[in-house]
């Protein structure tokens, strides 16, 4: 549905920017990379980073965006939680192409932002993963309405 996301160059030095855009086109966020102290930004960057992650993950895994946040949607916090790891270790280059490098300097096969984007929201408490979680649905559902 949202067709930023297929934009996304897979393999190439530019994935992340793509993906951060189409996010940008969901989730908007403050033209200030300097917190202000507005909680609504807070969360919005929060979310933003978040969904960044699950484009990138949707883009070298083919799957459809829409598709995995309806799942996030209908699934309890253990689940989603269970769902984050698995993606958190995909492989997204299996070959190693990409050049990626993990946090020990070693070639991975995992984009590092969509291990990073999983990594953050894991170590968040629950309260402040389900405000991740209800800022991005709220905003990624709006985004389908037809008046939008």
């Amino acid at each position: 549905m949202h067709s930023e996301f297929d934009r996304i160059r897979v393999g190439t030095l530019d994935d992340a920017r793509d993906a951060a855009k189409a996010a940008a086109t969901i989730i908007p966020i403050p033209a200030s990379s300097i917190y202000d102290g507005n909680d609504v930004d807070q969360w919005n960057r929060r979310a933003h980073n978040f969904l960044t992650g699950i484009a990138l993950h949707a883009a070298y895994t083919l799957q459809d965006v829409d598709k995995i946040i309806a799942e996030i949607e209908m699934l309890p916090e253990d689940a989603i939680r269970s769902m984050f790891k698995r993606i958190q270790y995909t492989k997204h280059d299996p070959e190693l192409l990409c050049g990626w490098l993990n946090d020990h300097n070693e070639p991975t096969a995992v984009h590092p932002i969509v291990f990073r984007s999983m990594t953050t929201m894991l170590r968040r408490p629950t309260n402040e993963f389900g405000s991740v979680l209800s800022t991005v649905k709220m905003y990624f559902w709006k985004a389908q309405q037809p008046d939008h």
